[in-house]
């Protein structure tokens, strides 16, 4: 029995017999080989901090009726748990055998790493159990892991590789990264194919640290999706009454709200839609309005129906709104403008529908041209597209932190071939350009990754009677697809997949005195809507949804004398 407070920084070796400690520090600094003799607890609450190596095959650990706290790691080979009391993991466990426990509980602190490698299992017998407090994960191996003692998840458990399967009964208080699914009384939960689900109750996400990519869902298991809200600033979701967690990653896109088959609230992140126009921060696009005698204000849209409305106040009409994008990354699209006499070049930063900002980006010359706006290197901000109208010279700007920090000019096109639309074509994340060439009606696109372009694709040659009026995610695939109308008034839709097109819908001819002014996600269901307005002034939107119509809205008249204001794409 060692009782002491040791200072020695060598390994203690044992071998056989039984190594019983009775101080936090009696093992001092070095590592403990635990080979066949195990290592005995002989008094309450101790906490012994060395790394300990496990091996025998299966080292014992007996914490007799006292409990035993090990915030080093454990490495090697397996586990033996005996004694009454309850041993607690406070470290980075990574030995590859299994683990056993034969009395008491085992318990994984908060800040505890249990990594189950080798398809290794957790073995209990009777009156034993496991309570994650910490992260419970299998991260290599794409067996079974089976789990018999009882187990209580208060922290993480995540299986990112093949399948753990509770067979003594699993209680998730936490948060579970994986499908869980029941069957015979045993829960089973098998790594995401492709995305990630990560599921537990709002208080379970409360205060952890997630990364989460395009795709991946949040499953709030207790919430109602009537009253569900959230908001989302650079690393921090902020949802329910108070409630938080933190995107370690801090990843690009927007995020959609949907009711959980099962049960609770789902919050998956699809890729960052260009069309958004999401001044609130809502997860729906808004509606920008402008009056012939400068007047500007937003109307918040929310499930297709006008929720609220903003006074931007008064803008001179030098200044003309060149585009709407998320410049400064909090996920909330700002103004960009542009002043037509000096050439300069502005944004205002919204949140809330309020103006918080605004940053002058400098003077450009009036030969030069805004096309549009768009993620041009995939960075999760907007930048801005140019074109020089005395020599056709194209380029973008890449604007970070509502700030310009660099250029790309992407070469010259021949004067007949114009910027009808901005999208992501080909699903990379990062927004390319669509061309059309008005004496042939040749449509093309310019895939463009970190700015720069990377391949060109031509999708063929369209009569001229139909042109491109918007460009968004029609049937929910993570890439654009193409929106036209006929001169004659029909309206129809392209999907494109990987930058090709892969199918057409006709969605009806509609009177010439309604015009497709804007497109969007008006109803926050992860696809692109139609926005219409009638030379009388009525306002309306059409729903969408796997590129056909499934519903409406109307908006009701406004005097003829405001305009939404929309992209400024080449009408061709």
């Amino acid at each position: 029995t060692l009782s002491g407070a040791n200072t020695l920084s060598d390994d203690t070796i044992v071998n056989g017999g039984a190594l019983a400690v009775a101080n936090n520090s009696a093992l001092g600094t070095g590592v403990l080989d635990l080979g066949a003799g195990p290592l005995q607890a002989a008094a309450a609450g101790l906490t012994i901090a060395n790394h300990i190596s496990l091996e025998s095959g299966n080292s014992t650990i007996d914490t007799h009726g006292n409990d035993l706290t090990l915030t080093g790691a454990l490495s090697g080979d397996g586990l033996t748990k005996i004694g009454t009391g309850t041993l607690t993991l406070a470290g980075t466990e990574t030995y590859t055998f299994g683990t056993t426990i034969v009395a008491g509980t085992l318990v994984l602190a908060p800040s505890g790493v249990f990594d189950l490698t080798t398809d290794a299992a957790v073995a209990g017998g009777a009156g034993t159990s496991f309570i994650d407090n910490g992260l419970f994960e299998k991260t290599a191996f794409g067996g079974i892991s089976t789990v018999s003692t009882p187990f209580t998840n208060d922290g993480e458990v995540f299986v990112l590789s093949g399948s753990v399967q509770f067979t003594g009964g699993f209680t998730n208080n936490g948060i579970v990264e994986g499908v869980l699914s029941q069957s015979g009384g045993n829960t089973t939960v098998t790594a995401n194919v492709a995305h990630a689900t990560f599921e537990g109750s709002e208080a379970a996400f409360s205060g952890h640290a997630l990364a989460l990519h395009v795709g991946d869902t949040l499953d709030f298991t207790d919430a109602d999706l009537a009253s569900f809200a959230y908001s989302w600033s650079s690393t921090t979701l902020n949802y329910g009454s108070g409630d938080h967690l933190t995107l370690s990653n801090n990843p690009v896109g927007h995020f959609i709200v949907s009711a959980d088959p099962t049960s609770g609230v789902d919050l998956t992140l699809a890729p960052e839609n260009p069309a958004l126009q999401d001044f609130t921060g809502g997860g729906t696009s808004d509606l920008l309005w402008r009056n012939d005698n400068g007047d500007t204000g937003t109307w918040e849209i929310g499930s297709g129906l006008k929720t609220g409305g903003t006074s931007l106040g008064s803008i001179s009409s030098a200044w003309t709104i060149a585009g709407t994008d998320d410049f400064n990354f909090d996920h909330v699209s700002d103004l960009l403008f542009r002043n037509t006499t000096t050439g300069d070049v502005a944004t205002w930063e919204m949140q809330n529908g309020l103006k918080i900002g605004s940053t002058d980006l400098g003077i450009v010359p009036l030969n030069w041209q805004i096309l549009g706006v768009g993620d041009f290197n995939g960075v999760g901000t907007g930048g801005i597209l140019w074109r020089n109208n005395s020599n056709n010279d194209i380029g973008t700007w890449e604007v970070q932190n509502g700030l310009k920090t660099g250029g790309t000019d992407l070469g010259t096109v021949a004067s007949d071939m114009h910027i009808v639309g901005v999208g992501d074509f080909n699903g990379d994340g990062a927004s390319d350009l669509l061309f059309r060439s008005s004496a042939t009606g040749d449509l093309s696109t310019w895939e463009l990754q970190i700015g720069a372009k990377l391949a060109a694709t031509d999708l063929g040659v369209v009569p001229l009677a139909w042109h491109i009026e918007g460009v968004g995610d029609f049937n929910g695939d993570g890439t654009s697809d193409l929106l036209w109308r006929n001169d004659n008034g029909d309206v129809g839709i392209w999907e494109l997949t990987n930058g090709q097109k892969s199918s057409g819908t006709d969605l009806g001819v509609v009177s010439s005195a309604w015009h497709i002014v804007g497109v969007g996600d008006y109803y926050d269901n992860g696809t692109t809507d139609i926005l219409w307005h009638n030379d009388n002034g009525d306002t309306g939107i059409w729903q969408i949804k796997n590129g056909l119509k499934v519903g409406g809205t109307d908006l009701g008249v406004v005097p003829t004398s405001w305009h939404v204001v929309g992209t400024h794409f080449d009408f061709v």
